[in-house]
């Protein structure tokens, strides 16, 4: 199957426009059609050819799609954007038409189409989005597109650094998806449910956003926000029971600089970026310099013996390990800093004793720019 928009021949693509047109279906009315109403279109636009040949090619193509939903049945036009169903994975509009192709090579046209998004519509280096004006951009229909692949795809083969390439990408597509279609959360209580009702089916499993962050890239550990975690008498465990098959795409040894590159909407969340496995330890590396270059995430207070830091080495704290692990990762990623920032911050991780740890609010509104 031809995953990139590019690459689906120019008349199947202008044909599939003009029946939108003739069949009034639009982004606005994304409704779906029965294959009669179908057939007749297709018959009426193009005379001299077999209709059942030309839909045979738009399912080959996936520019249509079987409605996954029995109970509202139909054909679907695969790069307009259907309502998204409540409690239900982003990408179960439509089944994908055949086998998909490997993890690797949709992780790749995942990450193209993320990259040309983030071109056109990111700004601050990846920390803020435009998502109104990237819900209506065709990149991002085909990124949807794309992403109904998932359910059919192979994790199997994948080694550790594409697991963890392909998973921190598939959370931030999905953050963006859900932002762009559904909303952010509207306030604390709807925030706590937002990351376990926000998923992707994966391989024949479902995947939410809670169980990318923490039951793979952070080797299946509690989430901080969980009830068991912030009770004491409680033992808390990561969402991955014994016998889960997701338990074969578990990160270990996990790497705390994840943290520094999963983005879940929020102002104060790092940029985001694209990661590929080839080079995944570059890229690692730069996201947590660019983090912890940011006074906002990381500065010292010399005078009071404290470091400043966001809540997400509070929250994540087992993850970053002891405090001389810590200094450590701190003082290997400030090495992009000014000159004067870098010699103060470095000579305090490396003389001051038991500095007190001060973790600074986070913004939790929207990664949007500012409206004038």
């Amino acid at each position: 199957l031809l995953l990139c928009r590019e690459e689906i021949p120019s008349s199947l693509e202008a044909l599939c426009t003009r029946l939108q047109q003739g069949l009034q279906v639009s982004p606005s009315n994304p409704r779906s059609v029965n294959q009669e109403e179908l057939l007749n279109e297709i018959q009426k636009l193009e005379r001299d050819i077999n209709p059942e040949e030309v839909l045979e090619q738009l399912f080959q193509y996936n520019l249509v799609g079987q409605r996954s939903s029995s109970k509202a049945g139909g054909i679907l036009f695969t790069r307009l954007l259907p309502p998204s169903r409540k409690n239900e994975p982003l990408n179960s509009m439509f089944e994908w038409t055949g086998d998909a192709s490997p993890a690797i090579e949709i992780s790749k046209s995942l990450q193209s189409g993320m990259s040309r998004l983030l071109d056109r519509h990111g700004s601050d280096g990846g920390k803020t989005i435009d998502y109104k004006a990237l819900a209506s951009d065709d990149a991002f229909r085909n990124i949807v597109r794309l992403s109904h692949q998932l359910p059919k795809c192979d994790l199997s083969g994948l080694d550790r650094e594409e697991r963890m390439a392909f998973f921190i990408n598939i959370y931030n597509v999905m953050i963006v998806h859900a932002m762009a279609v559904l909303g952010p959360p509207s306030n604390f209580a709807a925030r706590l449910l937002f990351y376990d009702q926000v998923k992707y089916m994966i391989g024949g499993s479902i995947y939410t956003c809670n169980d990318v962050e923490n039951g793979v890239l952070r080797g299946n550990r509690p989430s901080p926000a969980s009830v068991a975690e912030m009770l004491p008498f409680m033992k808390a465990k990561g969402p991955f029971k014994e016998g889960d098959p997701r338990v074969s795409q578990v990160v270990d040894p996990p790497d705390a600089r994840i943290h520094f590159a999963l983005n879940c909407g929020a102002k104060s969340c790092p940029a985001i970026r694209v990661y590929t496995a080839d080079s995944l330890e570059i890229g690692l590396q730069a996201a947590a310099e660019s983090f912890c270059s940011d006074p906002s995430n990381v500065d010292v207070d010399e005078k009071a013996n404290a470091i400043k830091l966001s809540k997400i080495f509070q929250w994540y704290r087992t993850d970053f390990g002891t405090n001389e692990e810590l200094r450590h990762l701190l003082a290997e990623s400030c090495k992009s800093l000014d000159e004067s920032r870098r010699a103060t911050l470095t000579r305090f991780l490396s003389e001051a004793e038991d500095p007190e740890l001060r973790f600074v609010d986070y913004d939790w509104s929207l990664n949007e720019p500012d409206r004038m």
